[in-house]
């Protein structure tokens, strides 16, 4: 991992060759389940969303991205709350560290928001992947109705939602 040049981006610093209909037939590949109309709402959708991606390329002008995110970013008075929508890593990137490797920087970037006294960065995973998120020290959350809105959690589908929290909170 150490021979490529590791880097966050977001839609802002997609060059403007990158096609975003490439990536959401990607995202729905990653997703597996996850219809496109899907992902294609989270992209579209009034109340824009952000996309991130990690990429491993070491030119400015190509991007290899292994794992990507679909977020939104609420702030409430002191406090910032970063929902990731939908996370995952391409099939052929997993189980060599890169999701490891993105979701710390991820979680740095916002971590280093100076004017904020607590972050959460709350998501939506799937049950085979929470061991995962309980390694960066997500938890469980037990108010998962404080949610549903976000997650578009209803009575039919809430045991397919495991929503877990990670607070960074500055002294």
């Amino acid at each position: 991992l150490n021979d490529f040049k590791k880097m966050i981006l977001f839609e802002k610093d997609f060059p403007s060759s990158f096609c975003m209909e490439t990536l959401i037939d990607d995202f729905c590949a990653m997703g597996g389940f996850v219809s496109k109309g899907y992902i294609e709402e989270l992209f579209w959708c009034e109340n824009p969303n952000h996309i991130a991606i990690f990429n491993i390329e070491t030119s400015t002008e190509t991007i290899t991205w292994t794992s990507g995110l679909i977020y939104k970013k609420v702030v409430e008075k002191d406090e910032i709350n970063i929902y990731i929508m939908f996370i995952a890593t391409k099939y052929k990137f997993r189980g060599l560290g890169y999701a490891s490797l993105f979701l710390k920087e991820f979680t740095n970037h916002f971590a280093n928001e100076a004017k904020f006294k607590k972050i959460n960065i709350i998501l939506d995973g799937i049950f085979e992947s929470v061991t995962f998120y309980e390694h960066f020290g997500f938890k469980w959350d037990d108010k998962t109705k404080k949610y549903d809105d976000i997650f578009d959690i209803n009575d039919h589908n809430r045991n397919e939602h495991y929503i877990m929290i990670l607070t960074l909170n500055k002294n």
